[in-house]
């Protein structure tokens, strides 16, 4: 089994990944139509984003999903068939 891990920089990686590409976070918010609050929120690590939300990401970045997936997770292995 393999389980995606939030890397310890997750929302630090997502502010500087906005800020590459010249947003605000009300820029990126309404790029996202979503509220810029949980955009915030999510940059300093208090939320847990959803698949759809990262996928809007890469949607609204102009970056490869399974990129930022690496970018933005590490992959935990754990064999449980041992």
């Amino acid at each position: 089994m393999n389980i995606l891990k939030r890397k310890e920089n997750f929302g630090t990686r997502i502010q500087q990944l906005r800020e590459e590409k010249g947003l605000s976070i009300q820029d990126l918010a309404n790029k996202l139509n979503m509220n810029d609050d949980y955009l915030s929120k999510t940059e300093k690590n208090l939320t847990e984003p959803s698949k759809f939300f990262i996928h809007r990401l890469a949607w609204a970045c102009e970056v490869d999903y399974e990129d930022l997936l690496d970018y933005l997770y590490y992959v935990e292995f754990t064999d449980i068939l041992k």
